[in-house]
Formats: C-alpha cells, sequence, structure tokens
C-alpha cells in the first residue's frame, strides 16, 4: 500500500485538512471539462513549449478574498494570494513564475507551490493525435457561474496537464493530470479546496534530469510547500518510481482511483501520525504505520468480520468479499463471508468474483467444499451430451473427459435424406428434407436433379437449378432476348430475334423507336438509335420544341422546350433579333435590334419602351407618366416612384416662374405646377432716390413683383424713402425751384409777383414783379398792366417813384416824360418853344444825397438844363455854374420835408 508522507514542523498547522489513502487498482479518475476552449478545459492555454509558463493569471473573478496558503506562516503574515502562475513543468505557483524541471525535494525557499506532477513536461511534439494532446489548458470559472457538471460555482481555478510527453519531445509515454482550487470562502474568507485528479500516469522523469525513456533519473515530486521552508506535503511516492501509482491510489473515502482531495482550511493542513486527533482524522497514534488498529491516513483499523471496502481499513490488511478477513482468502474455491472474517472452502460456484469454474453442461467444474485453490470436474464415466443429428451428420452420445471437456463419438452421413429429429430421415416433405443434388418429388423421396434439356415444371427439379421456358437450362436465362426452348437447341440458352418469349417483359417504346429483339444482343430489346428521327422541331405560343431522335431505349426524349422570351417564335424556333416591339414577348421591347427585359421601377432608362410601366421619367422607369411640374421619379430613397418635389422643378420640366421674393417653387404637395407666395407677399420696399420715388409692392401670386410704380418728387426731394411735400429751405427743393413760403416752386416768370430777386428766373423781383432787369430808375417800372415783367418807362406826368434800390432822389417837381426820363417842368418864354429841360435818364444820379455831381447842359433857347452824359464835356465855366445851381437845390429840399414814395406829394 502506498503511504502519505508528511514531511512538516509537528504541531504548526490548523487541523482543518483531512487525509485518507487507499491503494486500488481500479481505472483512474476522469479529467473535469466542459469549460471551453478546444479540448474543453479552458479557452487559456499555454503555447507549446519547454520549461515555460503563463503570464500572471488574475484569480479575483473566483477568489475575490484570494487564497490563504500558509499565509499566517510568514513573519508578518503575508496578504492572500489573488494570482498564479501555471507552469509548463506540472505546477502552479504564487510568487511568480518557475521553469525548473528537476524537482527538488520539499521544502524550498520563497516559491510557494501547489505541484501535480512537477517533473520536465515537454510539450513542443505536434505530430500527436489528436493535435488537442500534448498541451496545457486553464480555465478561470467565476462564482454563480453553472458547473458544467451541474450546480452553481462557488468559483474555481482549472489547469490541465492534456496528455502532456516529457523531454525531450517524448511522446512515447503519456501523462494526463489536473489541479482544480475550489473556494470554500463561504467558512472562512481565504479557505478553498484543492483536487488533484491523475487520469493517466506513464512517466516520471525527462531526460536532462536523469531518466531514461520516461523512467528512472529524479522522478517527479507532488504535493504543497508553503515556500518558507517549514511546511510542506508531500503526495506518496513523490520523487519515487512509486509516484506511478498516484493514478491508482487516493485519499477519499470511499476510494476513487487517482483522486487526491485536500480542504486547506485558515491557510493550513491537518498532520496524520503527530499522536494528536485533529479534524477529519478517526485516530492517531504517532506512526503511519499500518495493522496496528489506525491506519496511515489516521482511520481507524476494522477487526476481521467487519464490512470494508478497501485493505487499509482492515486490521489484518485484507478486505475480502466486502469483510475484513483473517487472510488474503483467494484460492478459487474458498471465501470470507461464508463464516464473516474466516477463510473457509465453500461449495458450488466460486463466491464474489473469482474466477468461475471452467467447462460446460454435464462436464463443468464446481467447488466442492474441501479442495481451495481449483474446482473440481466429473470423470469420463459421465455422460453429457445425448444422440444428436445435425445437417446431414447423424453423431451418437458424448461422455465428459474429467477436464470440463465434453469427448465426442464418430459420426456417419444421412445423404440423400438430412437430420430429422435426433435421427436421419427417411422421407421428404420439401426439398430442405434432401441433400444438395436431390429434390424431394411427389412420391416423398428424394432423387437426383436432372441435367439440362429435360423437361421441367420446377428449377428445384434440375442439376442446374433452372428450370426456363419448360427445360433445365444450363443457365437463369433471364434475358429479355434469349430463351432456353429454341427448336433444336432445347436446354441450351441462345439468342433470339423478334419479340421475347414466355413471360419475358416486351420490348419497351413506340414507333418509331419501338425495340426488338436482334439475336445478338441478349440481355435486352435493341432500339433504334440517335439517327432516327421522332420529332421535328416546332414553335408556338413563345415556346420552341426542339427536333428529337429516338433516345435508343424505345422511346422519344422528353419534348426539350426553350421559352423565347424576351423574343417570339420565328417560323420553328425562336427569334433570335428584332424590328419592332412586337417581335418581342410580352414584358420586353426592342432595342437595337434585341429583345431585351422591360425594366422595374427605379431602372436606368431613356424611353418608355424600356420600362414596364411604360414611363420612362428623369431617366428612371416610372411607375406613372410623372410630368406634373413639380414631380419627379428620381427622388432618393424612392427612385421609380412619382413623388411630390421640393424645390426647384427636376429634369427638363419647365423652370418656375418668377423671381426674388416671388419666385415660385415647388412645396412638396402640388404636383402639377409651382407654388407662388401670396399677394400679400412683400417683394419693394418703398424708396426715393436722385429725385424719385418708387412705391412699395407685394407679389401678384403669379410669380412677379408688378413693375416699379414712381413718382417724380420735384419741384420737392427724397426725405427718406419718399417725397418731400414741404420745405424750410431751397436746400430741399430740387430742379431749379425754390423754398417759397413753405412750398417748392419753380423759378417765376416775368410779370409774376414775387417777394425778393430769388423767386424769378430772371434774378430780378422789382416793384413786386419778376422783371427782366434791376428797373430801378424814378420813371421806369415793371409792374405796368401789359408789360409782362419788362422794365418800360414810366406814362409821361407821371411822377417817378422810389424804391428800396433807387439810390438819388428826384428833383422836386420832376414828372416822367414817357421816355424814361423825369423832367422838372421849368417857366418858359410864351411862344417860344423850349427845348431844353433839365432829365434824369433811367438810373442817373443827379447829385441828391451825396452822389455824384451830374453834368448839367442846356438844349435850345431856353434856360433849361440837362445831364450831360458821360461823353458830354461842357466849358468849365457851364460846369462850376450847374454843379452850384444843383448843391442849392439839394440844400433846399434837404430842409424840406424828407421825400418818400412820389414826389411832390
Amino acid at each position: 500500500m502506498n503511504l502519505l508522507r508528511w514531511i512538516c514542523r509537528r504541531g504548526v498547522l490548523p487541523a482543518t485538512l483531512a487525509l485518507t489513502a487507499a491503494a486500488t487498482t481500479v481505472g483512474a479518475v476522469p479529467l473535469l471539462s466542459g469549460f471551453g476552449g478546444p479540448a474543453g478545459y479552458g479557452a487559456g492555454e499555454l503555447a507549446s513549449n519547454d520549461d515555460g509558463s503563463t503570464g500572471v493569471i488574475d484569480l479575483t473573478p473566483a477568489f475575490p478574498l484570494g487564497l490563504n496558503f500558509f499565509s499566517f506562516r510568514f513573519t508578518p503574515p503575508r496578504a492572500f494570494y489573488r494570482s498564479l502562475y501555471v507552469n509548463n513543468n506540472g505546477n502552479v505557483t504564487f510568487n511568480g513564475a518557475l521553469g525548473q524541471f528537476t524537482p527538488t525535494a520539499f521544502p524550498i525557499a520563497d516559491q510557494p507551490m501547489i505541484a501535480a506532477w512537477w517533473g520536465d513536461v515537454d510539450t513542443r511534439n505536434r505530430t500527436i493525435t489528436p493535435a488537442t494532446r500534448n498541451r496545457v489548458y486553464y480555465a478561470l470559472e467565476a462564482a454563480g457561474a453553472t458547473r458544467p457538471e451541474g450546480g452553481i460555482s462557488t468559483g474555481r481555478f482549472i489547469a490541465t496537464w492534456h496528455y502532456v510527453g516529457y523531454y525531450s519531445n517524448a511522446i512515447d509515454r503519456l501523462n494526463d493530470f489536473q489541479i482544480v482550487l475550489t473556494n470554500r470562502s463561504d467558512i472562512v474568507a481565504g479557505d478553498y479546496d484543492v483536487e488533484i485528479r491523475y487520469n493517466q500516469c506513464q512517466w516520471t522523469t525527462g531526460t536532462a534530469s536523469g531518466g531514461t525513456g520516461g523512467l528512472g533519473g529524479t522522478p517527479a515530486q507532488a504535493g504543497f510547500d508553503a515556500g518558507n521552508r517549514m511546511d510542506f506535503f508531500a503526495l506518496p511516492g513523490s520523487q519515487t518510481a512509486a509516484v506511478l501509482n498516484l493514478c491508482t491510489t487516493s485519499n477519499v473515502v470511499p476510494p476513487t482511483p487517482g483522486l487526491w482531495r485536500f480542504n486547506i482550511r485558515s491557510g493550513g493542513v491537518t498532520v496524520c501520525g503527530n499522536g494528536v486527533r485533529e479534524a477529519g482524522e478517526e485516530c492517531d497514534d504517532r506512526n503511519t504505520t499500518p495493522g496496528d488498529g489506525c491506519s496511515a491516513s489516521c482511520r481507524t483499523e476494522l477487526n476481521p468480520g467487519s464490512a470494508c471496502t478497501t485493505n487499509v481499513q482492515c486490521r489484518s490488511q485484507f478486505c475480502v468479499d466486502g469483510v475484513c478477513c483473517n487472510t488474503a482468502c483467494n484460492g478459487q474455491c474458498e471465501a470470507c463471508n461464508a463464516t464473516p472474517g474466516t477463510c473457509t472452502a465453500v461449495t458450488g460456484a466460486p463466491r464474489n468474483g473469482r474466477d468461475a469454474c471452467a467447462g460446460t453442461g454435464a462436464c463443468a467444474g464446481s467447488c466442492n467444499g474441501t479442495l481451495r485453490t481449483a474446482c473440481s470436474f466429473p470423470g469420463g464415466s459421465t455422460e453429457c451430451s445425448g444422440a444428436r443429428c445435425e445437417g446431414t451428420t447423424f453423431t451418437p452420445a458424448g461422455v465428459c473427459n474429467g477436464m470440463g471437456v465434453c469427448g465426442a463419438a464418430a459420426s456417419r452421413m444421412c445423404a440423400p435424406y438430412v437430420c430429422g429429429a435426433g435421427a436421419c430421415r427417411t422421407d421428404c416433405r420439401t426439398d430442405g428434407d434432401c441433400t444438395d443434388g436431390n429434390f424431394c418429388n411427389a412420391s416423398m423421396q428424394c432423387v437426383p436433379r436432372t441435367p439440362p434439356g429435360s423437361m421441367c415444371t420446377a428449377s428445384n427439379q434440375c442439376a442446374t437449378g433452372q428450370c426456363v421456358d419448360g427445360f433445365c437450362c444450363n443457365t437463369a436465362c433471364a434475358g429479355q432476348c434469349e430463351a432456353c426452348d429454341v427448336p433444336g437447341m432445347q436446354g441450351t440458352c441462345a439468342g433470339i430475334m423478334g419479340a421475347p418469349h414466355g413471360a419475358r417483359t416486351a420490348c419497351a417504346g413506340t414507333a418509331p423507336c419501338a425495340g426488338s429483339c436482334d439475336g445478338t444482343v441478349r440481355d435486352r430489346c435493341a432500339f433504334p438509335d440517335m439517327t432516327v428521327s421522332c420529332r421535328t422541331a416546332s414553335c408556338a405560343m413563345g415556346v420552341a420544341t426542339a427536333a428529337a431522335s429516338c433516345d435508343g431505349m424505345g422511346g422519344c426524349p422528353a419534348p426539350t422546350t426553350t421559352t423565347c422570351a424576351p423574343f417570339t417564335c420565328d417560323t420553328a424556333a425562336c427569334a433570335t433579333m428584332c424590328m419592332m416591339d412586337s417581335e418581342c414577348a410580352e414584358g420586353s421591347y426592342c432595342a437595337a435590334g434585341v429583345c431585351t427585359p422591360r425594366l422595374p421601377p427605379g431602372g436606368a432608362c431613356t424611353i418608355n419602351n424600356a420600362c414596364a410601366s411604360g414611363f420612362c421619367a428623369d431617366g428612371v422607369c416610372c411607375d406613372q407618366a410623372c410630368n406634373g411640374q413639380c414631380e419627379a421619379c428620381d427622388v432618393p430613397m424612392a427612385v421609380g416612384t412619382c413623388t411630390a418635389v421640393t424645390g426647384a422643378p427636376r429634369g427638363t420640366r419647365s423652370a418656375c416662374t418668377g423671381s426674388g421674393a416671388c419666385g415660385g417653387t415647388c412645396d412638396g404637395t402640388a404636383r402639377t405646377s409651382c407654388t407662388y407666395p401670396p399677394t400679400t407677399t412683400s417683394c419693394r420696399a418703398a424708396s426715393c432716390a436722385e429725385g424719385s420715388a418708387t412705391a412699395a409692392a407685394t407679389c401678384d401670386g403669379m410669380g412677379n413683383c408688378p413693375a416699379p410704380m414712381t413718382t417724380a418728387c420735384a419741384p420737392y426731394r427724397c426725405v427718406d424713402a419718399a417725397c418731400g411735400t414741404m420745405c424750410t429751405t431751397d436746400a430741399e427743393c430740387d430742379g431749379g425751384t425754390r423754398c417759397i413760403g413753405g412750398r417748392c416752386e419753380g423759378p417765376r416768370t416775368n410779370g409774376t409777383g414775387c417777394s425778393r430777386d430769388a423767386e424769378c428766373a430772371s434774378g430780378t423781383c422789382a416793384q413786386g414783379v419778376c422783371c427782366n432787369r434791376a428797373c430801378d430808375g424814378l420813371c421806369e417800372a415793371c409792374d405796368s398792366e401789359g408789360t409782362g415783367g419788362t422794365c418800360t418807362p414810366r406814362p409821361a406826368g407821371q411822377r417817378p417813384v422810389i424804391t428800396g434800390s433807387t439810390t438819388v432822389r428826384p428833383p422836386k417837381g420832376c414828372l416822367c416824360n414817357g421816355s424814361g426820363m423825369c423832367v422838372v417842368p421849368e417857366p418858359v418864354d410864351a411862344g417860344t418853344p423850349d427845348s431844353g429841360v433839365v432829365t434824369q435818364d433811367a438810373g442817373t444820379d443827379l447829385g441828391m444825397d451825396g452822389g455824384p455831381a451830374p453834368q448839367y447842359g442846356f438844349q435850345g433857347n431856353g434856360c433849361g438844363c440837362r445831364v450831360g452824359d458821360a461823353t458830354s464835356r461842357p466849358s468849365g465855366a457851364l460846369f462850376a455854374l450847374g454843379l452850384a445851381g444843383l448843391l442849392m437845390a439839394s440844400r433846399r429840399r434837404r430842409r424840406s420835408a424828407s421825400v418818400e414814395g412820389t414826389v411832390g406829394r
């Protein structure tokens, strides 16, 4: 029996892990699977390698609180492990990856480890089949997930070394094992269970570790190591050849070969053999030696007669027939459950799975209650078989040979009959009662079968077994065109001419393709070949039927038809070109001599004929004519469907009339025409510029803005957007007009009333009317009736007029003479004409009021004087006299009342 081996400091590990061990020879436990990936062991995979490792693997999805792996055995205590590494060489580690291929006996420093098979694993050989083998896989099963084997997971990590080979590249021996960690933090934070499952154990050592062919050298190590050089556990057989027994032993109850299960509680394991009974132990006698009442796994050993399942349960170390036995009790004819606990000889058949006694029937062996090691057998005087007849052979009764075998007696043949019930038959009922070559005749006698050519009624009468066409025939002669009754050849199968004989199938077919026998071909009728026409070509209703010849099997082939579409029939075949649409099948049209299927809505087109709808609009086949000004058939997402559009008309449709604010547009609803802004829509604002006012306008509802309506502002100027209607200054007037009395008026014509020069076109306002000149002479006027604003002399005899522009005062008493002169009348001699009077030309200063001294002249014979013109040159004496007279007159006038308005008033 393999023993569990603990190498650890005694009394320091928490007592929470129960271990039991049991040797077994049953097949190894299967590995857990169903975790996805190519082999079912998880999607995590370590690439083919030698001495490689995974990167760090986060365990928190399955172990949120981490793993308490001897954490309290460090100073200070270490944190729970929340990650690990899967190493190619059969172990998982917690402080980092491990590439060491030759195992070291536990303990080792600073490398916490769980080792299922720490040896030199080599997965580089990819010639293995199936390809999923010689691989290392891993899976993380989150807490709350459904387990493949059923139930809800508390969280698991599974690492699998699937049929892996050993160094270097060897795959002649393969190991299949697995580590399963299961979260049990429901008990205490950090608690978990460990299962190491061994399905196949074939090699122990790699070549680089001193092994040969996978064995010898330094064998694999299995177990736990805290990495503190104190706390560790090695599975039985570690680093010995006996490590292979891990596949056939177990520490669970009842034993499950290859299954090793550990409960890690509060970071430690229990210790068997320390003399302290701990959790999971039934006893502890300070040793691991079996047979002393306490087993190597600290289980109570049972006394003889107690029920058991494994040797390790028994104090005698013999569990036989389900009870603890006083001896090994492995003889064929002994048992330990007849008298429980004591091995005794038995009678009858061997008990409880021991090898059965040999022999059968009367010669079969059995246990006689005395001989323990083997069965006893009947002697040669025992009849073991009765007389028998089988087939066509009769055999007398037989006797046992003393070794479990029934001896056989001499046999004889029954021909021409066969065996009946225990003896040969002497008559027959059927051919089956006769031997080969004979048949049962009407007299119930077995007689020989007859040769070919003999007349017959059934095939069993013929030696050939063939009764054909009423004769025993040399062959089955079943060919359609052969027979065995051809005159002169009866009994010999021969080919025939014409129709088949007897019940053979008539030749198939109908004229002109019908078959017949030709005397040569025997198994079938001969038929007209393909050189014989059976159907002429034709075409009707748009379907062409091809010409046909006989098919050589009696038939005219089924009509081969061709639908002419898109063409129609042309005599006996489909047309291959067209001149007009009527020469094309329905749904097609003639395009450049080719019948072309009409297009569905949305297909690109240029003519209506190309479209199944008969409408080509906007370059595509449309469901309707679609010729409204505001519809189109090429609208995206609706190509082929006539759709109302927005914006400008599409394609070649008439553009919407109007422009600007009044311009028409398609509104997506109206289809036949554009929609225009209503008459309330402003299309032109009122404005005024350069003396012309333009009125505001609104659209006419047909796309137009009315022609501008302008008004000349003259005689006013623009004020903002309109013409002015009054003024305060000339600057507010235009066209040469002036602001007169708040109104702009044009320059007034001569003769028109005025108040200032600026109002007159002539630039002169005299005597209240526009005048052709200044007209400021004392005896001239512009306001005389009938003068029309022309400055003219005042009529003779009128007094002169002084205006605001008059610069001189007239002589007292002067009167206008009708020629623009103011004449002062003087006394004259009676009857003497006096042409010399003092005159004043219009505008001539008479020297009054400080003006320049006038020049006086005398005319005629009187004493009158005149004011000389600029060209007169009077003598000095006359000038002085005249000047003196004017000065005197001036002084007298000044002293008189001042003259205002008309002189002489």
